[in-house]
């Protein structure tokens, strides 16, 4: 079949198809190829814990400074239905709304935790760290199927020069 003959439509349709081929194949050699790496987060300030609430001496649930809850899974279960109703930015001030709820719910106190941050502090924050991911090329290049994905890519380079070549052969 010459490619570079078929109809703009076709022609245009063939190269799309091609271009996802090389860009679906190559990432997911990439990711098999692939580590990642978890940011250390024990120490960031707004996963620490908001509030502990409390029932005669017991913690039934712990809310962090973003609003996250920690809880048993019979009180999760409780949990679900009375959270979903709750509009808030997430930060201390939702945080401080949940565990209001969940203080009511139970019939608990609230306990502030040391590691408390007010809302201005939360929004300073540095953004949560992402995770790192390493790409092994050295590797990658060895595996048969990138020197495949690679021959599509130069495939895909000629059919656009045919291409070019051609339509200049066409008469105006």
């Amino acid at each position: 079949m010459n490619i570079s003959a078929l109809p703009q439509d076709q022609y245009d349709e063939f190269m799309e198809a091609k271009k996802q081929l090389i860009e679906t194949s190559m990432s997911s050699l990439e990711s098999e190829y692939s580590t990642h790496e978890a940011p250390d987060l024990s120490n960031y300030a707004g996963l620490k814990p908001y509030a502990n609430v409390v029932i005669a001496g017991n913690v039934v649930a712990t809310i962090d400074n973003q609003g996250a809850v920690t809880s048993d899974d019979a009180l999760g279960k409780r949990l679900r239905n009375l959270l979903a109703g709750l509009d808030g930015v997430s930060g201390p001030d939702f945080a401080q709304k949940i565990a209001e709820q969940i203080a009511n719910l139970v019939g608990g106190r609230i306990q502030k935790a040391g590691t408390a941050l007010t809302q201005r502090q939360f929004n300073s924050l540095s953004p949560i760290p992402e995770t790192r991911v390493t790409v092994d090329y050295v590797g990658m290049k060895t595996d048969p199927r990138y020197a495949q994905i690679e021959g599509w890519k130069q495939d895909y380079v000629r059919y656009e020069k045919e291409r070019a070549e051609y339509l200049t052969q066409l008469p105006n």
